[in-house]
């Protein structure tokens, strides 16, 4: 998936994180600002099924774009990217926040996803 800028998302890692490789050939995860998606390694089945349908909600969503725009903001705990993603121009997190299988998310404590 080419993006302006100096990176390129080559992989969805899930609901809310991707694989980017940049100009100066690293590859990093990096996680989307702006909201949360369930987990992959779930707690319950309702969360593993919600997990998948995030991945392919944002891969559809990349996939079908004309541009995409990432914005790196800094680190994580992790040592992931902490990026801004646009596709067509629209906020990533907008639209995944629209499928409801995601929830807005700015840093603290996330809430589970087997009672919902």
């Amino acid at each position: 998936m080419k993006a302006k800028g100096s990176c390129n998302v080559i992989a969805i890692i899930d609901g809310d994180t991707v694989k980017l490789q940049c100009d100066y050939g690293a590859y990093k995860n990096a996680r989307i600002l702006g909201y949360d998606t369930p987990e992959k390694n779930a707690q319950c089945i309702t969360e593993y099924i919600k997990a998948n349908r995030a991945t392919w909600a944002l891969r559809w969503a990349l996939w079908s774009a004309d541009t995409i725009e990432i914005t790196s903001n800094t680190r994580d705990k992790y040592g992931r990217d902490l990026i801004i993603l646009k596709a067509d121009g629209k906020d990533i997190s907008d639209y995944m926040i629209s499928t409801r299988l995601a929830r807005p998310y700015k840093g603290g404590k996330r809430h589970g996803w087997c009672e919902t």
